[in-house]
């Protein structure tokens, strides 16, 4: 969603997709495979942006404290998580332009805080899950940790253009990190992860250097 945040960004991809349309017409297998760009243009980048956009003023901010506030150890015990900025406003995923936004249900709703001391961002997930005897943890370093129970975040420094850094960890502390499109796992951000398994569910807390990416 934040690549349409270009000026302009918008209206130039819509013009080469005209273009692409005119240059296609004889062909009903290419004009088909253009028209299914812009409906994935549509759906993925041009909504989600719209609605990126009403959020403004609700995101998250990453707080500054000094530096060693934030031991990672899956404790969640230090007082500057008190005063982090946090959410829980999650909603499950939407497939189709028809679908209905729905709310995470209460029992298996994840609360994130973050915050950042000049080098580093901080993140502290607390992942409800009632079947915590039933986690899936079978990916390792650098892994598909997606497939596992985890968390994904996805950072888009404003000085890498069209690329993003993407940093999974799941219930176990296992880290995937890679700089996309591309997967390019041999990026090694120095991700320090820590995870406690509770109760209700799991939590991360965990550290993301900023100083390698680029």
């Amino acid at each position: 969603a934040t690549l349409l945040n270009e000026p302009r960004a918008k209206e130039r991809l819509l013009r080469h997709l005209e273009a692409a349309e005119r240059l296609a017409k004889d062909d009903p297998v290419a004009l088909a495979r253009v028209r299914l760009d812009r409906r994935w243009l549509m759906d993925y980048w041009v909504e989600p942006h719209e609605m990126l956009k009403k959020t403004v003023g609700r995101m998250l901010r990453a707080c500054r404290v000094p530096s060693g506030a934030v031991t990672v150890d899956g404790e969640a015990s230090d007082a500057v998580w008190r005063e982090a900025d946090r959410t829980d406003e999650f909603f499950k995923p939407i497939f189709t332009k028809d679908a209905v936004r729905e709310s995470i249900p209460a029992e298996l709703r994840t609360r994130v805080s973050v915050c950042q001391d000049g080098g580093n961002f901080y993140f502290l997930i607390d992942a409800k899950e009632p079947n915590v005897d039933g986690l899936r943890m079978t990916a390792g370093k650098d892994q598909n940790i997606w497939g596992d129970d985890c968390i994904e975040i996805f950072l888009c420094p404003p000085s890498m253009d069209t690329k993003y850094y993407h940093v999974a960890v799941n219930a176990r502390g296992d880290v995937y990190d890679a700089r996309c499109p591309g997967d390019e796992s041999s990026c090694d951000l120095g991700v320090e992860a820590k995870t406690k398994r509770t109760e209700r569910g799991y939590v991360i807390e965990l550290r993301i250097p900023a100083t390698k990416m680029y």
